[in-house]
């Protein structure tokens, strides 16, 4: 719509070239889409060949933490789903042994459940520059902004916001590894022993962390259901407990992990304009009025989210990827991934507009 609407408007004077990309799978990693995408504009462009991109994220203006926020997505959290599957001989529900398969994966869930992984924050994090630039110019807790302003170089700081984040949902899980447990399947019927029963794990990994350390908390955990239940044990292609009578357990990837993005630059020109863009649009034309009084700041800031996207198929193509869409709505209120997800008026408008000034700036030449 926004493109339509430069073109109506007689705004068709491009001086660099500006590409619409929608594929139609990224719920599944993009893999029939984005992916076909980005090999093609590598062919047909070269590698590094893209100034920047804009895909999706979080709104652009939130009021959060006593200020409004742009929390712009510089960097992205890796991404691992483990499959845990248990095999046992089975046989007839009148003569169980003590623990079925259900049983045994139910100790491995469980304990895998209580055992979160640590928080952490390192220099890598999109979410340092988050706290330094909150801390700067926001109306942050002292204790909170002093940890902001000196987190970098001082782990006492660190602590201070990482016991911070460990009570606040949204902070929450950019600072810490997820785990999740998706998928359970097993059990043929109520008269006989289960052989065979799986569970999926999902895990979106945060700058810090990668995939061994969750193959060693799955090693871990695994290791201690072989020796009570005596069954084997396989992580990773790895025997470390061979098969027994009793059963075997194998934990293997379920589809190909995600090594952490690389961030974006928060010290280059076009992150420069890119932030002026957003911080000018907010103040000047959507909501001036939010800005009288001066009792808010409007912060913008690098950050993570902690969900994924499809731009890992574009990360041959620029260095320059802003995951972030125009808006002002709070996503988790719209019931995002739930029934009747919905998007009020006004964000749908702010697209638009924010759209129409971005390719104006960017890529059509001045009369």
């Amino acid at each position: 719509e926004a493109t339509e609407k430069l073109i109506a408007d007689g705004k068709s004077n491009f001086e660099r070239g500006v590409i619409l990309a929608f594929g139609y799978d990224e719920e599944a990693s993009g893999w029939q889409g984005a992916h076909h995408i980005g090999e093609f504009i590598e062919k047909k462009f070269g590698a590094n060949s893209i100034e920047a991109i804009v895909d999706e994220g979080p709104v652009m203006f939130l009021d959060f933490m006593g200020d409004y926020y742009s929390m712009i997505i510089s960097g992205e959290k890796g991404y691992s789903d483990l499959t845990v599957e248990v095999d046992t001989p089975g046989g007839h529900s009148s003569l169980p042994k003590d623990h079925t398969s259900i049983g045994m994966i139910s100790k491995f869930i469980y304990d895998y459940e209580n055992d979160p992984f640590e928080a952490i924050l390192v220099p890598e994090n999109p979410m340092m520059g988050f706290f330094e630039c909150a801390a700067e110019q926001g109306h942050l807790p002292k204790p909170l902004a002093d940890a902001g302003k000196n987190a970098r170089f001082d782990e006492k700081a660190r602590d201070v916001i990482l016991s911070y984040s460990h009570d606040n949902t949204f902070l929450k899980y950019l600072l810490r590894t997820s785990q999740a447990i998706d998928i359970i399947n097993g059990g043929d019927k109520a008269n006989s022993l289960p052989r065979s029963v799986s569970a999926v794990i999902n895990h979106r990994i945060v700058y810090g962390n990668d995939v061994d350390t969750v193959w060693s908390k799955a090693a871990k955990h695994g290791t201690t259901v072989a020796k009570k239940y005596n069954i084997g044990l396989t992580v990773n292609d790895e025997v470390l407990f061979p098969e027994t009578e009793n059963g075997n357990m194998v934990i293997s990837y379920f589809g190909p992990p995600l090594k952490t993005a690389k961030p974006t630059s928060t010290k280059s020109e076009f992150w420069g304009e890119f932030t002026g863009l957003i911080k000018s649009f907010y103040e000047d034309e959507v909501y001036p009025e939010k800005f009288e009084t001066g009792s808010k700041n409007f912060i913008i800031t690098p950050s993570i989210m902690t969900g994924n996207t499809d731009t890992r198929h574009y990360w041959n193509l620029t260095d320059n990827i802003f995951r972030v869409q125009p808006g002002s709505l709070n996503m988790f209120e719209a019931n995002v991934h739930g029934p009747n997800e919905w998007v009020d008026l006004e964000t749908h408008l702010q697209s638009i507009s924010f759209y129409y000034n971005y390719i104006s700036h960017f890529s059509i030449k001045e009369e």
